[in-house]
């Protein structure tokens, strides 16, 4: 009798390709500690010899898959054996010592770390007959023994199987099957070749979008719908089965299609799930992620397409809870000495005394299937007699690890109930009414477990599965049963115990998942109509009508900013003709108009004033001027300085920074930067430096000025000489 376990160990350094020989090196150096190791865990079970025949070894990128074929012999239960390799599944893959003789490998020139990363075992057992030609192990009441294959099937390694498609075996225990020959078909039992006109028949069908395909040799046809056609059932092709003259089913006829069902109605919609979907969305299957059901314990639903809905209706996946379990352990132990009944007594203070001992003993054999203490509970024991024999029943409750560990657990304790002398057995000598008895122990047994959930979820036992399931959304949880929410009330969530009302203005929809505003007409108008404040105005009109303000303030200022620098800009550049001739300054002294200047300008020409004489002054036109004296007084220069004013632009943004020299009886005024444009178009930076006080015997200056703070300081004329 023989099975394989895998191990997959990872390198987490270097490639295991690298660290495969070394690997194979030490895992065959260590069969024989894997042996003990083996030996060490069932010892207490009737496995008989345990071996290991051969180790398989394969890489892939950083891990190694070992593979152990493990071999039984001598005396031995199956079902002895069958618990020793679970319980061997169980820890290694709890415990990284277990099966796993090195941390670190040798990789060639370098070394890796080594870790253990799963280990599953093999579903079966595996028996040889290889004494027998033809022959299998089979199973029966009276144990394994070897039976011939039977006629229509072979011997394929140890296994009968059924003769191939097109192959036939009409004698008992053979290794292979015969082929039928072209024009002939197999009988259903593959035990005879015969003449048919099955497949002939079939290909001279008239069909319309479809294409038919026939092997004589299996007697097997297929129908396939050609590209934009499908089947009624939404599949594209279907195999038949000739016999005789006929097949099955029938013939299926292939039509045009749409896609009448959207994706939408599925997964996507569905959280904790993924879909696969066939014949152009008519047949779709939803499977929930791992650890989610559906609401009936289905781990995956199939939909088909019925006109444009997919049915059965939606479902979601719901996260569920492993149940708690609670078994009966039977023991039964002999009064050997006296009648049980008059020892009860004593034997049920020994056991209450033992209570804790009993669940403490249950956690430490099952302790390294991961069951600890925290997770087993005795609820109870109790005691009847019978005879020369009394039994416990012991209740226990286990709230961790999966159901499959802990059956797996109690059939463990139940195997070496007896094979250890200590297990379970506080009793030695009972006091009984007419004497003392020794006790021995007769047997042990349990029944099977019943499954409770928390007030939040209910039980749902499906096939080899059971789950504790919480409510869908939009319902909720009345005495372990789920129950759509009352009218008016909804529930978003899963595994609650009460629903929400809906308040007014706000109805339930998606099925009691939810709760929104009504959105009619009518409603709508009464909404806005209980907003309108006590100006007649709702708020978001106010809102809307105070910042439509803001913006046209807004507006209105930026142009009344734009229009008076304009303005200032044009009153700047406007002829100083509007000055009246007569107009004095602060100081007295009188302001003179560009018309003044002007006039001045033509009587200063030459050649109409008679004046002949050179200036004596220094002027540098479209430079900076440093200092400026008006020493002389003829009419040259006056003319000069005439044509210099009159020539000047005066700029909006800037102004003359400096101030001439300050003469007598004139007053000092406030200058600021100013460009002046000349008529070559040249910018000129005309800069007037404050000069020194004059000495009192300079003539007086004139001042003129264009009302902006620029100012030109013209000297009087010198009297003539009266001669």
């Amino acid at each position: 009798m023989t099975t394989t376990f895998t191990i997959v160990y990872v390198t987490e350094d270097q490639p295991a390709g690298n660290c495969l020989y070394s690997f194979n090196v030490r895992m065959w150096e260590s069969v024989s500690s894997f042996r003990n190791a083996f030996r060490l865990t069932c010892g207490e079970l009737e496995t008989g010899s345990i071996s290991i025949e051969n180790l398989e070894l394969s890489p892939l990128a950083f891990q190694v898959n070992e593979v152990f074929h493990v071999k039984f012999s001598g005396e031995g239960t199956e079902t002895s054996r069958d618990i020793c390799m679970d319980m061997i599944e169980i820890i290694s893959n709890g415990n990284q010592n277990y099966l796993k003789p090195f941390s670190v490998i040798s990789c060639g020139a370098s070394h890796s770390a080594v870790k253990k990363k799963q280990t599953t075992r093999s579903a079966a057992f595996e028996y040889n007959c290889t004494e027998m030609l033809g022959a299998q192990p089979l199973a029966s009441s009276g144990g394994v023994r070897c039976v011939h294959c039977f006629p229509g099937n072979y011997l394929n390694s140890t296994r009968c199987k059924p003769c191939l498609q097109g192959t036939y075996q009409a004698v008992l225990g053979q290794l292979t099957c015969d082929v039928c020959p072209t024009g002939k078909h197999v009988t259903g039992d593959r035990t005879k070749c015969l003449d048919s006109v099955c497949v002939s028949t079939f290909l001279s069908q008239k069909t319309q979008n479809i294409d038919l395909t026939c092997t004589s040799e299996n007697q097997m046809c297929m129908s396939t719908c050609f590209g934009g056609y499908i089947q009624d059932d939404g599949g594209l092709s279907t195999v038949y089965n000739c016999s005789g003259e006929g097949w099955f089913p029938p013939l299926k006829s292939c039509i045009s299609y749409t896609i009448p069902c959207g994706l939408d109605q599925l997964s996507s919609a569905i959280p904790n799930s993924k879909y696969t979907c066939a014949a152009h969305n008519q047949t779709c299957t939803v499977e929930c992620s791992s650890g989610y059901v559906t609401s009936e314990g289905e781990v995956s639903v199939e939909c088909r397409c019925e006109g444009d809905v997919l049915t059965p209706n939606r479902k979601l996946c719901l996260e569920y809870d492993i149940p708690f379990t609670t078994s009966a352990l039977y023991t039964t132990y002999s009064t050997v000495d006296q009648v049980a009944l008059s020892c009860l007594q004593d034997f049920r203070e020994i056991t209450e005394r033992n209570k804790d001992l009993f669940q403490k003993t249950i956690t430490d054999y099952c302790g390294d299937l991961g069951i600890n203490a925290g997770g087993v509970k005795i609820e109870n024991i109790t005691s009847i007699s019978l005879a020369f024999q009394i039994t416990n029943t012991i209740l226990i409750t286990f709230y961790e690890e999966s159901v499959d560990v802990r059956e797996v657990c109690l059939d463990y304790i139940m195997l070496i109930f007896l094979n250890v002398p200590s297990l379970l057995m506080p009793y030695s000598r009972l006091n009984c009414t007419s004497g003392l008895s020794d006790v021995t122990k007769v047997s042990a047994s349990h029944g099977s477990p019943s499954y409770s959930c928390n007030n939040r979820t209910y039980l749902v036992n499906r096939t080899s599965q059971v789950y504790c399931v919480p409510c869908a959304p939009g319902m909720y949880m009345v005495s372990s049963q789920c129950v759509p929410c009352p009218e008016g009330h909804y529930q978003p969530l899963p595994g609650q115990l009460t629903c929400e009302p809906c308040t007014e203005n706000r109805t339930v929809v998606g099925s009691g998942t939810n709760c929104t505003e009504i959105v009619d007409d009518e409603n709508d108008f009464n909404l806005r109509k209980s907003q309108v404040g006590p100006t007649g105005l709702t708020e978001t009109e106010i809102i809307v009508i105070a910042a439509v303000s803001v913006c046209v303030f807004f507006f209105l200022a930026v142009i009344a900013t734009v229009y008076y620098c304009k303005k200032s800009k044009a009153k700047r550049r406007t002829s100083h003709a509007d000055v009246p001739g007569d107009a004095k300054s602060g100081d007295g002294v009188s302001v003179k108009s560009d018309e003044y200047l002007r006039g001045s300008h033509e009587e200063l020409i030459p050649g109409k004033s008679g004046s002949t004489n050179d200036p004596k002054w220094t002027y540098r036109d479209e430079q900076l001027i440093e200092k400026s004296t008006f020493a002389s007084a003829n009419e040259a220069k006056a003319l000069d300085v005439l044509n210099t004013i009159i020539d000047i632009n005066i700029d909006n943004e800037e102004c003359i920074t400096a101030q001439p020299p300050v003469c007598e009886n004139v007053r000092e005024g406030k200058w600021r930067p100013l460009h002046v444009r000349h008529k070559n178009e040249s910018n000129v930076a005309v800069v007037i430096n404050k000069a020194k006080e004059t000495e009192p015997d300079k003539a007086p200056c004139r001042t003129l000025s264009d009302y902006d703070n620029f100012q030109i300081y013209v000297p009087e004329p010198e009297p003539s000489d009266p001669d």
